[in-house]
């Protein structure tokens, strides 16, 4: 902040798949309560529906004089169409899974950001997690077999009459984060979305870090660092495990805290590129510790964690600041 009020530049974030605008006006209502920043928010979707819906929620929020709409692909679009200047910050959460080439979208994502010694820009991503997820792709190709590929009212009937009549074996059934039942009490538009979407591509941590690679950026960031974390699980059964596990890098590491947790539906990750001086928190072995716990959900259940045997973050972002706090 103090930087950008001493230089006068403009920060600028594209919402990059902006949907109807829930992200783009969260986004525009946090800079507007920096006082003395100049900011502007771009909002980027490929459906004009969706667009109108967002400007209506900008104007009634009172922000209509901050930011722009454009109708474009994130795939091919240019920093011509977008303004004509570089990106401090990329926000694309749930979109880039759903689209048919991830690695090119990404790509030209970082292509927006600036990229010098004196400004960087970084890039948030949401994407879906594999093990969260089970079942659902076994789901989906049911509903396949039976209705084909495109959504409808008989497609939605079709897979509340699977829901309520699937065994107790289906794939489904033990899914983490809610089972058959709780997929059957989800509304239309979310079911749609979770089991009828013709289009997504589920990762886990090894291919965070793949996609970033390919996209020639680094992965900065994990603001959920705690579920990815074996001491958060195994610090109280078997505290000698865990310090071994603190040997690993940090991207071994939760790669072997995503297997363990085993029901992780999402990731969110920060991205910057490589040899940027982003703010990185990832505990390391050598950081102090504190002895408390307290329980905290992750994804669908309740795990007590023994902060005596999980390292403490050294440098923390805005965002971690409550929990260092609580440290």
């Amino acid at each position: 902040e103090q930087r950008f009020r001493a230089s006068g530049d403009t920060f600028r974030v594209l919402v990059a798949g902006g949907g109807t605008g829930v992200t783009t006006l969260a986004l525009a209502r946090q800079l507007s309560a920096v006082g003395g920043l100049q900011w502007s928010v771009v909002h980027l979707d490929l459906t004009p529906a969706s667009i109108a819906v967002a400007k209506r929620r900008r104007a009634a929020n009172g922000l209509s004089k901050h930011g722009t709409f454009v109708q474009a692909s994130l795939y091919y679009v240019k920093l011509d169409q977008l303004g004509g200047e570089a990106f401090d910050y990329i926000d694309c959460a749930g979109v880039l899974h759903h689209t048919p080439d991830q690695d090119g979208g990404l790509a030209n994502l970082a292509s927006l950001i600036h990229n010098t010694p004196s400004r960087v820009g970084g890039i948030g991503l949401m994407v879906y997690g594999t093990l969260g997820r089970s079942g659902i792709y076994e789901f989906r190709e049911q509903l396949r077999l039976l209705a084909g590929e495109t959504p409808s009212a008989a497609k939605i009937a079709l897979a509340r009459r699977l829901l309520s009549a699937a065994p107790s074996s289906h794939p489904l059934a033990r899914n983490p984060n809610g089972g058959l039942a709780g997929y059957l009490s989800m509304d239309d538009q979310e079911l749609v979305d979770t089991l009828l979407h013709v289009h997504d591509v589920p990762y886990q941590v090894p291919g965070v870090y793949a996609l970033a690679k390919a996209a020639g950026l680094d992965v900065v960031s994990w603001p959920s660092w705690m579920q990815y974390e074996p001491c958060a699980y195994l610090g109280r059964p078997d505290p000698e495990l865990c310090q071994q596990t603190l040997s690993l890098d940090v991207s071994a590491r939760y790669a072997f805290g995503e297997l363990l947790a085993g029901n992780i539906q999402t990731h969110e990750f920060y991205l910057a590129p490589p040899g940027s001086n982003a703010v990185r928190h990832a505990p390391s072995s050598d950081a102090p510790v504190a002895a408390t716990t307290f329980a905290s959900p992750f994804n669908g259940f309740v795990q007590s964690l023994a902060l005596d045997a999980i390292p403490i973050v050294r440098a923390c972002s805005d965002d971690l600041q409550s929990l260092c706090r609580l440290f």
